[in-house]
């Protein structure tokens, strides 16, 4: 039996919302087109896949792009994002107010525009600015920590499983656009079980140099602390 939140999830008027907001301003895309014909047979399609616990996402369409620099994007297929927008909708209020105020890409009544807004307050009182990136992130995020992250807001299994599902048809997708390091005396593992299974000493920390060491461009990952220098990371660093 689902629970009340996974039905919300694969409900109808949900799956119909979620297939608007995924073909916003896509709908002349082959992709797009092709699912709203017959679109009511493809979400009862989806619907039937969800509830039953046979949806399984199709492979990844890639290609590259210059923004400024050159960049691989894996897109998933449309009737995949649809299913990403009808799982949104339910359990996006739940991590909306865990957000920071200044937090501004894909939140309603947030954006760019409002971004600049800030930006033009901030620049009235403070005459320095730190522009940070983290070097290639989403390729390097620990999925068993993402997954541990998740949990904590998600308690139903249902819903939580096809998180799952869709965690992990991205495995190995940037494959080739990443190399994780590992150094001498990192255990990940070891780490990612006390965090999973919520033992002592295990509040906000991340193997040191499985995600320190991800976060520096390789010139300076180079010289990063071994794990008898440092041994834990502090998660908001």
């Amino acid at each position: 039996m689902n629970s009340p939140a996974f039905e919300r999830v694969a409900a109808w008027d949900n799956l119909l919302m979620a297939f608007r907001r995924a073909a916003r301003g896509k709908r002349g895309a082959r992709s797009a087109a092709a699912f709203e014909y017959r679109v009511a047979d493809r979400l009862l399609t989806l619907h039937d896949e969800l509830v039953h616990g046979r949806y399984q996402p199709g492979p990844y369409v890639h290609f590259h792009i210059h923004e400024p620099k050159l960049r691989k994007i894996s897109a998933s297929p449309f009737r995949d994002r649809v299913v990403h927008h009808a799982l949104c909708q339910v359990i996006e209020p739940r991590f909306e107010h865990l957000f920071i105020a200044d937090s501004y890409a894909n939140r309603v009544g947030k954006g760019t525009h409002r971004a600049v807004d800030r930006l033009q307050t901030f620049s009235q009182k403070y005459r320095y600015v730190l522009r940070a990136d983290v070097v290639q992130h989403f390729a390097a995020l620990d999925h068993a920590v993402l997954r541990a992250t998740l949990a904590k807001v998600i308690p139903e299994h249902d819903v939580m499983h096809l998180v799952n599902i869709i965690i992990t048809s991205g495995i190995g997708v940037l494959d080739d656009t990443y190399t994780m390091k590992w150094y001498p005396g990192d255990d990940p593992e070891g780490v990612t079980e006390r965090l999973i299974e919520g033992l002592p000493g295990s509040a906000g920390i991340l193997p040191a140099g499985s995600r320190r060491s991800q976060d520096l461009p390789p010139a300076r990952a180079a010289s990063a602390p071994k794990r008898n220098e440092r041994s834990v990371t502090p998660s908001g660093r």
